[in-house]
């Protein structure tokens, strides 16, 4: 694959996987969660995306990526990373 052709489908993925991970916050909100942007709860987030890295890597890939991914966000917004 080209760089060209590469770049693109990095960029496509980022725009589906910004899809899913939208999706699973609105399921998660329904469902009654909340408090992942509270920094009180930082170590508890920070504890729960390495469970979910270790998930991922031992296969469970799709869901275990979109949960990795919404985490690392969490932390990355809570770090003032955003702007």
């Amino acid at each position: 694959m080209n760089k060209a052709d590469e770049l693109s489908a990095m960029m496509g993925g980022v725009d589906v996987l910004a899809m899913r991970m939208k999706q699973k916050l609105r399921r998660k909100a329904r469902e009654g969660r909340s408090g992942g942007l509270d920094t009180a709860n930082r170590r508890m987030v920070a504890k729960l995306l390495s469970e979910h890295v270790r998930r991922f890597l031992s296969g469970d890939e799709q869901e275990q990526a979109i949960d990795v991914c919404n985490l690392a966000m969490m932390l990355w917004v809570m770090d003032g990373s955003q702007e």
